[in-house]
Order: C-alpha cells, then structure tokens, then sequence
C-alpha cells in the first residue's frame, strides 16, 4: 500500500477504506495495520496543513478521522472561505455554498464560529441558485443578496397574438439568468418591450429530383450481386424548405427613461432533403426494390437528410431577440453574474 502516493481526497479516502477492510479481514497483523494507519493519518495531516492536499469542506471526510481536530477543520473552514472568495465566475460547484452552510448549521449560527462566517457573507460571492443554502441559516442575509442580484423586468410583447408572448416570455425564462419577470410595471422594475414589426414566413414547395447510375456506375460488389446485367439503379431526391425573414424593436425603460432602444432583423432559413423509393430497373423495364447505397455520390447526397421546420426557424428567431435583450446594460449585468454555463478561453 503505496501511501506516499495519497494526493488528494479521493485518494485519502480509497486508502483508509482500503485499510479498513484489511482490519475487518485481518489479512496483516493488528500492529502493522495500525501503523499503516498512522502513516496515513500523518500524510493527511501534513498534507491539510501545508495545503499539498487541499482538503474543503465539501470533501467527503467521515472516513479521516484526524481531519476532525479542531486545527484542521479550522484550516479546511477558511480553505472553503478562500476558495468561495476568489471564485465569481459561475464556474463553482454550488456543493461549497451547501457544505458551508452545513457547518454553520453543526456549530450554531450564534455561535463565535457560525457570527465569524455571517460577517464574510458579503465577500463569498453567492449567485442565485446558491441562496436556497444560505437562507436556511441566515434568511435575512440571503433575503437581501437576491434584491441586490437580481432584476425585475415587466415584459410586454406587442403587435403578436397570445402565443407569441408566451413562447417568448418561456424562451428568456430558459435562456435568461437572474432575473425575476414580473407581471405588472413597478418603480423599481425594468420595462421592456418587445415589439414584432416583421414576419414574414414562407414554406419552400416541396420538390423531386430523379437520380439514375448505370450499373457501371454502382459499386462494382453491389453491382455484381445484386443487379441484373445492364440495369439502372434509380431513386428521388425530395427537398424544400422554409425561411422567415424577421424584424424586431428592443426597448427598455428604466425611472421612466428609455435606456436601451435596438433593431433586431434578419433572415433565418433551411432546407430539409430526404432519399426515397430506391428501386433498381432492368433493361426490360422490370422494377425491383433497392435494399442498398449504390455509391459515394449517393452516400453524400442522401447521409445528410434533414428536416426544417417553421417552429425550428421560429426558435432560432427567438434566439436572436434574446441575444438582443442580453445587451440591454441592467439585464446583462445580471445575466453575466448568475450564469453558471461553463465558460470557455477568451470568452
């Protein structure tokens, strides 16, 4: 049992359970294992101590019972605390928050440890979905973080139908983060609105193309197995299509001043393709059914089917307005700050 090779938590915990099935079983003699025991624990201690193995509190730890010392939790409490600090970026496991808050919960909210904590609260960085772990021991706090994080819009879709409003308002529920969608207008609420001044949708008419090869030109194995000498093999190609070609105008009102005002056209389009009624035809005129891909050029034009579809083109509009109403400064903000997505170099 290499122990030296104890690097990080999951480690530490694979060799104490390990150690502890050696026990059970009594496979070493009772002082070796308790030795091997002691080294380990050492390892883990020092490991703690010097932050080699950087143990927090979200750590699963109930088989290391030396990390139990009042030391080093201490030294695991403020590693979580340093750890929530220096992360703003919504790239954090919401498993710390939760954990944290479970301590403060085991040593007492009132206690000097769980008051030490409540007054690093306004430095540990929580996004939205991390104060359903806060407010269970500290309500007033959390209470106070969703206002300051959060922005109330009042939306209004105007010039569409009843459907319109509500596949919109779902889309920037689903896409949009932080933000509480009000059903009327407030002081302190943002109104936006978004107004439909383009719709133009038109469905390309289906149409069907006849491709022929010769038997020369089938794969030359197809070809000899399974086509009478000199047929043809024949198949269509259907396609079509759809496009809207869209415009909308974004505005935003915030104190009773318009604060943001945008255009948002342009065109999305499609087109769907499908291969059908493969047959092969022999040089009587015999018809007989295709079970089989006779070459690449046929491989290419038909391995790519796909089917467009007004409502996929309508999803992509949306896409687009919300791209729009993420410019919108106070919305951004928010958006950017609970956005838990994982972010990528440079982005």
């Amino acid at each position: 049992m290499e122990i030296k090779k104890v690097n990080g938590p999951m480690r530490a915990n694979f060799v104490s359970k390990t150690l502890t099935k050696v026990r059970v079983a009594g496979l070493l003699p009772s002082d070796q294992v308790e030795a091997l025991f002691a080294r380990l624990n050492a390892t883990i201690n020092q490991g703690n101590l010097d932050g080699s193995i950087p143990f927090q509190l979200d750590d699963i730890v109930d088989n290391l019972p030396v990390l139990k010392s009042p030391a080093n939790q201490e030294i695991i409490v403020d590693r979580t605390i340093k750890s929530l600090q220096a992360s703003n970026t919504g790239n954090r496991s919401t498993h710390l928050t939760k954990a944290l808050m479970e301590y403060v919960q085991n040593v007492g909210d009132s206690s000097a440890e769980g008051k030490r904590i409540e007054t690093l609260l306004s430095t540990l960085n929580f996004r939205r979905e991390e104060l359903n772990f806060v407010e269970r021991v500290f309500p007033k706090y959390a209470a106070a973080r969703c206002e300051e994080i959060s922005t109330r819009v009042h939306l209004q879709v105007k010039n569409g139908d009843r459907l319109l409003s509500d596949d919109i308002a779902q889309a920037l529920k689903g896409r949009v983060r932080g933000v509480d969608w009000v059903s009327s207008s407030s002081p302190k609420a943002i109104t936006l609105v978004i107004e439909r001044v383009r719709n133009d949708e038109k469905t390309i008419p289906e149409r069907s193309e006849t491709i022929t090869y010769s038997q020369t030109e089938v794969d030359l194995l197809s070809a000899a197995l399974l086509m009478p000498r000199n047929a043809s093999y024949i198949y269509e190609v259907v396609s079509g299509g759809a496009e809207i070609e869209y415009g909308f105008v974004v505005t935003a009102m915030q104190d009773g001043k318009q604060i943001f005002d945008e255009v948002i056209r342009g065109k999305v389009s499609g087109q769907h393709r499908r291969c059908q009624n493969s047959r092969i035809q022999n040089v009587f005129g015999g018809v007989s059914s295709a079970g089989f891909i006779a070459n690449d050029d046929m491989k290419g034009r038909c391995s790519s089917s796909s089917q467009v579809t007004i409502d996929q083109l309508r999803k992509d509009v949306f896409s687009e307005v919300i791209q729009g109403v993420l410019k919108v400064p106070p919305i951004k903000a928010t958006h950017e700050f609970n956005d838990d997505s994982p972010k990528t170099a440079g982005a």
